[in-house]
């Protein structure tokens, strides 16, 4: 109503809305009820642009978003993190990252602070714990050598538990648990001051000669550690009680390389199954979706992916309903963990994604309906390091039941 009567003060507006008022009345509701023009950006282009940058030299061993979805952290084979800014095309790959490592990357995670940057947590084959913030200083706050009283003993992953009060990892055989404290520094009186540290609280020991997997659930107050070992033997572990709820022997055939716990997202309603669920997988090119509560045999089993050789990534949706396997026959199988079986034998196969190799890291957005995929010869290409992604998701939003993604 103010823009209709600053226009009609005007003479000329005032001619044509007296004599031309109908013509007038519809020309104006149609500039006011009319949808902005479409991006002229395709879905090709944009595949282009996000994918096509060079962040890491070597593939990727683990990735993660944070709470919001605000950022992209990456842990490489070239001893590097990235954090990439989201969405990466609209912050034209904006880039952030992280050298200390003297090994693989082998883990990464980001903490739950969503009122600042994110803290980033690390793990690598050097042995060495760090905890990052990019946007604040070039150099870790803390960079904990945990294997220096048994040099043998490697680190499989570092994880934030108990909603960022600790950190658990998988350090040789044992699983253990840290308190942190982050020193911000001197100020200009003393730069170089640096008073953070770890200090080791608690451990639990396994009887696997390593630990080659764990997860646990940070976004809540919850006490239990899934972890997976050298020895093809699961445990669910309550840190409260420092007991084993649950103990699987011989969980799989050949050795475990992954372990996916159902955390969930603050954006995204969970059923109370699905929020029991984890899932390991094995170089035997089967993965297996256990039940905390349930005794026996897995709930399900996933066996259209090939996996014998290197280690591919798996994730679940926010919702719980879908799981993302990374496959070898470079693919990505979708799997509706909905669907009891289907004409092909059983298998809650949704989508098969064609990729230009395997996929060795894949992660959900938890706010978008959209799953991020690292390809293993990304590294390979001079210009590229994501091949496959956007066009794939795409790909996958036009799937049924779309709304539920």
């Amino acid at each position: 109503s103010l823009l209709y009567t600053c226009l009609s003060s005007l003479p000329i507006f005032s001619y044509y809305i007296n004599y031309h008022s109908s013509l007038f009345f519809i020309l104006f509701f149609f500039l006011m009820i009319r949808r902005p023009p479409r991006s002229t950006l395709s879905s090709s282009s944009a595949a282009s642009d996000v994918y096509k940058r060079q962040v890491h030299q070597g593939a990727v061993n683990s990735m993660c978003y944070d709470a919001e979805g605000k950022y992209l952290v990456t842990g490489s084979t070239d001893s590097t993190i990235s954090m990439l800014k989201c969405p990466v095309v609209a912050n034209n790959g904006a880039t952030i990252v992280a050298r200390g490592h003297k090994g693989l990357v082998v883990g990464v995670d980001v903490s739950l602070d969503t009122n600042a940057h994110p803290m980033i947590l690390s793990a690598g084959s050097d042995g060495h714990i760090g905890m990052w913030h990019p946007t604040r200083r070039e150099h870790p706050f803390v960079m904990e050598h945990v294997t220096a009283k048994k040099p043998s003993a490697s680190v499989c992953a570092a994880k934030y538990f108990y909603m960022d009060k600790l950190v658990v990892a998988g350090v040789g055989s044992s699983l253990q648990f840290y308190k942190y404290v982050l020193d911000s520094g001197g100020g200009d009186l003393d730069r170089f001051r640096n008073w953070s540290r770890l200090e080791n609280v608690g451990t639990y020991k396994t009887d696997a000669q390593s630990v080659t997997a764990l997860d646990c659930i940070n976004s809540s107050l919850s006490t239990v550690v899934v972890w997976a070992g050298s020895n093809k033997e699961v445990g669910v572990v309550d840190v409260a009680t420092e007991s084993t709820i649950r103990r699987i022997d011989n969980a799989h055939d050949r050795p475990i390389h992954s372990l996916e716990m159902m955390s969930g997202s603050r954006y995204a309603s969970v059923s109370e199954d699905a929020l029991h669920r984890f899932a390991t997988s094995g170089f035997d090119s089967l993965t297996k979706i256990w039940d905390m509560r349930a005794v026996g045999n897995p709930s399900m089993v996933l066996s259209r992916h090939e996996n014998w050789g290197i280690k591919v990534g798996m994730c679940f949706s926010p919702c719980g309903n879908f799981f993302v396997m990374g496959s070898q026959d470079c693919a990505a199988y979708v799997y509706d963990l909905r669907m009891v079986g289907d004409d092909s034998g059983g298998q809650p196969i949704l989508s098969r994604l064609k990729t230009p190799d395997a996929v060795t890291a894949c992660r959900f957005h938890p706010l978008n309906p959209t799953c991020l995929l690292y390809t293993s010869d990304a590294a390979d290409e001079e210009d590229s390091v994501d091949l496959g992604g956007r066009r794939i998701i795409k790909k996958k939003k036009r799937i049924k039941n779309r709304e539920e993604w």
